[in-house]
């Protein structure tokens, strides 16, 4: 099983998963023993989703609407999940299978997700604040004496986030992201 971050709680998102093998040799990347996505057929797959103790098997399609699947490169694959599919906090688990035996083509394997509250600092949340105080526009927020906007250090003018100076400690509150 293959860990692949943090999802927020009822957000749709599409993740990278990967990589992919093929079945006849577990070997050779799927994206390079289909001959890229146009040969890939995502209905191929069964796809269980397994939230806690709750299995669910999630129809796929390459461009249908929910549960969209489609090999990128490298082995890798875009898979869409719904909101719903996000809704249960805890361990969100994927797994691939092939779903009608004698034509395999991907050799089995699980992914693993950890759905997390949206209020809840992130992976992702945590390197754009690290990244925002380190290498960003710090400016004194107008109408305050501490609140400082961070600007985006590309273009000089996105605030990426606000932050409070503690006047007793050397520390930075971070107010709005």
């Amino acid at each position: 099983m293959i860990y692949c971050g943090q999802l927020k709680q009822s957000t749709a998102v599409t993740k990278i998963i990967g990589q992919l093998f093929d079945f006849a040799d577990s070997k050779t990347l799927l994206s390079d023993a289909l001959g890229g996505n146009a040969n890939f057929d995502p209905t191929d797959l069964t796809c269980t989703l397994t939230k806690g103790i709750t299995q669910t098997t999630l129809i796929l399609s390459k461009s249908a609407g929910d549960n969209d699947m489609n090999l990128v490169s490298g082995g890798l694959a875009s898979l869409e999940l719904t909101a719903a599919n996000t809704d249960t906090l805890g361990d969100l688990i994927i797994s691939l299978e092939n779903a009608v035996e004698g034509s395999e083509i991907i050799f089995p394997c699980s992914f693993k997700f950890d759905v997390v509250a949206e209020s809840m600092w992130t992976e992702q949340k945590f390197m754009r604040v690290s990244a925002a105080k380190a290498v960003g526009i710090w400016q004194l927020k107008a109408g305050t004496e501490n609140t400082y906007e961070i600007l985006d250090a590309d273009d000089g003018e996105t605030v990426v986030l606000e932050a409070t100076i503690s006047a007793n400690s050397p520390v930075i509150y971070v107010v709005k992201i």
